[in-house]
């Protein structure tokens, strides 16, 4: 018979300090004095991300430390390449010294980035400011377990990227469109592309390469550029949101990425909106991708007569809309749909902010308006205020920067 409590409910075992027996203890390291060193370095580098180029005096007050400790901490990075000091600010009013702001140098610490989705990937050359310095692209279609090619071809792209680069690369950070074990660098599961399927594509590049390779979900790569170089900048909590041909959100937390347990958060496409609904890619019944990708997003559109001219989302939908009502009633079921998933993870959350990839920002201002409405009609009133809805350029480089970032968060020691 079980132990029970007193009240009669069986007793959860615990170790004597009160732990769930099974459970792994915490770590609560102390800091050494050489650790502490490590920890302001990374917050000084921080602030500049935070912030964007800053003066030393401005780092110094922001740090909350002297000037003299930011010199000795800012010196070593020139030194390496890593920073450089720009053009001097304008003296103020009352005159003083100009100051001479640093920022992250754009020549040194070249970082790889792959972005791996269910029709190709795409590969870059990126600094550690952000900058995207040469980029190409391959097509293909894994529907088969073909796992030597498919590394075959993305160490092909990246030798392809990194032809001209003057340094040899800091690291590559891979991010993929499907569930990932960030701790031993393999592809766990893609649905769309069941030929990425247990595939260990962090080990396989970095032996064929010999450059340290950090495997992450794409939206969370994606946050992470949001929140370095993007939308998302300055913003303490959020959510980025990736629109395709499936959704994953990447969520940033009091400044920090959301991974969940080696890497499996992120997963919202897949939080069940209607028991009755249809059967989704991976097997659940009313998925939220069921409804809101751009694949629903052309079935619908040729059930309901629109095939001709063709939608291949909402950019062509929102072309067609104003002229054709059956156009413009889809767009407005998009908008509903994407909004009832927001409002969900508002509702859970509270987040203040989403921030919107993918095919959605092809709609442009009206279907962004509509989709922020619809998510204020169904959250509640918060002393946060209001959801705001934010789409990325068009012209979107978030993920690789972010895939870049994940690399520069090992080797710089900062927490992102």
């Amino acid at each position: 018979m079980k132990d029970r409590s007193p009240d009669g409910i069986p007793a959860r075992a615990v170790t004597p300090r009160g732990r769930a027996r099974g459970s792994a203890p915490r770590l609560s390291t102390m800091l050494s004095s050489s650790r502490a060193g490590e920890v302001n370095r990374a917050r000084v580098l921080k602030t500049l991300y935070a912030n964007g180029p800053l003066p030393r005096p401005e780092l110094a007050r922001l740090t909350g430390s002297t000037r003299a400790t930011i010199g000795q901490i800012v010196q070593p990075f020139l030194d390496e390449g890593l920073l450089e000091e720009q053009d001097p600010l304008a003296s103020g009013a009352r005159g003083g010294k100009r100051a001479r702001p640093v920022w992250f140098s754009g020549a040194g610490w070249p970082v790889g980035a792959v972005l791996m989705l269910p029709e190709g990937a795409q590969a870059a050359v990126v600094t550690a400011g952000g900058d995207v310095t040469s980029r190409a692209s391959i097509r293909f279609r894994p529907t088969k377990s073909n796992h030597d090619l498919i590394a075959g071809r993305l160490t092909g792209l990246l030798r392809e990227v990194t032809a001209d680069a003057a340094l040899p690369l800091r690291g590559i950070g891979i991010a993929v469109a499907g569930m990932v074990d960030t701790e031993t660098g393999q592809i766990v599961r893609s649905d769309l592309a069941p030929g990425f399927n247990g595939l260990s594509v962090g080990p396989l590049i970095a032996e064929t390469l010999g450059v340290p390779t950090y495997v992450d979900l794409q939206p969370r790569a994606q946050a992470l550029g949001d929140m370095l170089f993007g939308a998302g900048r300055g913003e303490s909590s959020f959510c980025s949101l990736y629109i395709g041909q499936g959704i994953g959100a990447g969520f940033i937390f009091d400044g920090a990425l959301h991974r969940g347990a080696r890497g499996a958060g992120g997963e919202v496409g897949h939080m069940i909106i209607d028991r009755e609904g249809t059967l989704c890619e991976c097997g659940l019944t009313g998925c939220w991708e069921t409804v809101a990708t751009t694949r629903w997003l052309r079935e619908e559109a040729t059930r309901r007569g629109l095939a001709k001219p063709k939608i291949i989302g909402a950019a062509s939908l929102s072309a067609l809309a104003p002229e054709n009502r059956a156009a413009a009633t889809l767009l407005a079921d998009y908008a509903r749909n994407l909004a009832v998933g927001i409002a969900n993870l508002q509702q859970i959350l509270g987040i203040g902010l989403f921030i919107v990839h993918g095919d959605p920002v092809g709609g442009g201002e009206a279907l962004r308006s509509a989709i922020e409405q619809h998510v204020r009609d169904q959250a509640f009133a918060h002393p946060g205020g209001e959801p705001s809805i934010v789409f990325a350029d068009i012209d979107d480089y978030a993920t690789l920067r972010g895939a870049a970032s994940i690399v520069l968060s090992r080797s710089l020691d900062i927490a992102f």
